[in-house]
């Protein structure tokens, strides 16, 4: 389980690093406005990926 939470931890830094410092500078920097969408998405796939192994593996725990 604690892998689990390692890797909900990973996911929750790499959505949450982009927006750190960038408040008031995103519009002047297009750039980083691309770079901060394609980790949400790209986090946001992972996560869900994540979920579904994780609903695998107690579906596997539950039923066997």
């Amino acid at each position: 389980m604690r892998k689990w939470l390692v890797m909900l931890l990973a996911i929750a830094l790499l959505y949450a690093l982009p927006k750190l410092n960038t408040r008031g500078r995103r519009r002047d920097f297009p750039l980083m406005k691309r770079i901060n969408d394609t980790i949400t998405i790209l986090a946001w796939v992972l996560l869900a990926v994540y979920f579904g192994a994780f609903l695998y593996w107690l579906w596997t725990e539950l039923v066997r």
